[in-house]
């Protein structure tokens, strides 16, 4: 924003409006007691570890008028590790397959499969 005092420019620091920013972050509470007393400013939010029941998070949203709204989750640690498909066989098996095929092809007289 700019001016004039006496002639000369002058230019005003930025003017910054009032605006809330949602915060979020990770407490620890003890049970819904706890995060029934977490304070929050309206549109902030918060993710809870509830230190009383294991495997269990709280997410507490406030709205614009400063109302609150709770969820209890649950939720598990998985393994990232893949797991095997029991749909697929693996070039080892397929391979004996085909040699066992070959086999009882041979056996009947009709020869190699085609690969």
């Amino acid at each position: 924003m700019m001016g004039n005092i006496g002639g000369w420019p002058v230019q005003y620091p930025n003017q910054q409006t009032n605006q809330l920013v949602a915060r979020r972050e990770i407490a620890h509470v003890n049970g819904a007691d706890g995060i029934k007393s977490l304070q929050l400013n309206p549109l902030e939010s918060v993710i809870a570890v509830d230190d009383t029941e294991t495997n269990i998070l709280w997410i507490k949203v406030m709205d614009a008028a400063g109302f609150p709204t709770l969820k209890k989750c649950k939720f598990e640690f998985v393994d990232d590790t893949p797991m095997p498909s029991s749909d697929y066989v693996s070039k080892k098996d397929f391979d004996e397959l085909v040699n066992k095929f070959d086999k009882l092809m041979e056996e009947l007289g009709n020869g190699k499969s085609n690969k």
